[in-house]
């Protein structure tokens, strides 16, 4: 019997202006990490456009928000970071940062997506094939309760009732994370759909109508919950990744003692963009990685 053929993967990351030099050091770390066949898609704003079109090049791709969001959800001029919206309230521009990724099927065709956020960066080689087992797909998801949070709980809570799944009082998992995150294309099509068997409503609408949204947290209990076995994918917490989450910046000396965290099966390092870690110290310490 022949083996069924390995998923096209696609490496997804939505930015914006203030992320750019965080975004261009993930570009530079894909391009020397990742195999060349395997694109990188950046969702941008239009008005960021011309900033990132630098990072264009063969593998790497601009999608613009305005090109996958429908027509009637648009960007103001004068307050960006509000979008105005003809079938809801003016929505907040981190939901719509949630819809694009949402929405990402109608401009990326690849089987199967890694999401990865601007201050991600690969310091060793990886290739996402090597996760595929018995044609499954890592989902992220950790089950502790240190993760018993009031804004886990928030997010798990939107996600269930957009779903249609009963509503706990917490949850005790947690499908974010600064590592990549793995969707089927197919997946992410089902679950809108089944948004719209939910909630009688096209799905941009349903979410554009929600205050909270976790992008991940919906297609996590989606995929964990409804779809099941049939999501062709098998949990994971294993984030093979160092993570930096404080905002206040490193210097030289302080990076090199945070790169020697790095565990030996460690193919990523993520550093929170608010830190505003020059890239050129980061260069630096990674370097010989």
């Amino acid at each position: 019997m022949e083996s069924a053929p390995r998923p096209t993967f696609a490496i997804i990351t939505a930015s914006y202006a203030p992320d750019f030099e965080p975004c261009r050091l993930l570009v530079e770390s894909v391009a020397r990490h990742v195999p060349a066949d395997i694109k990188h898609y950046i969702i941008v704003d239009r008005q960021d456009e011309q900033l990132f079109s630098v990072l264009r090049s063969s593998r790497t791709e601009l999608v613009l928000k305005q090109d996958i969001l429908p027509p009637w959800l648009f960007q103001l001029s004068f307050a960006p970071k509000w979008w105005l919206s003809l079938r809801s309230l003016p929505v907040r521009g981190w939901v719509v940062q949630q819809l694009t990724k949402l929405s990402v099927n109608a401009a990326v065709h690849e089987d199967a997506y890694l999401f990865l956020d601007s201050g991600a960066m690969f310091v060793r080689p990886f290739d996402p094939r090597l996760t595929v087992e018995d044609g499954k797909i890592p989902l992220f998801r950790e089950k502790k309760e240190e993760v018993r949070l009031s804004w886990n709980t928030r997010w798990h809570q939107v996600a269930a009732r957009l779903l249609g799944l009963p509503v706990q009082d917490s949850y005790d998992t947690n499908y974010e994370g600064n590592n990549p995150i793995y969707w089927w294309r197919e997946n992410l099509g089902k679950l809108q759909r089944h948004i719209e068997g939910i909630t009688g409503k096209d799905w941009v609408t349903a979410v554009c109508r929600l205050q909270r949204v976790s992008e991940y947290v919906i297609y996590g209990m989606f995929a964990e919950h409804i779809l099941k076995e049939s999501s062709r994918q098998y949990l994971s917490a294993n984030a093979r990744t160092l993570s930096y989450w404080s905002e206040t910046p490193l210097n030289d000396d302080e990076l090199r003692e945070f790169r020697q965290k790095l565990a030996p099966d460690d193919f990523l390092v993520t550093l929170n963009e608010h830190a505003k870690i020059s890239p050129t110290a980061i260069r630096r310490a990674f370097a010989d990685v």
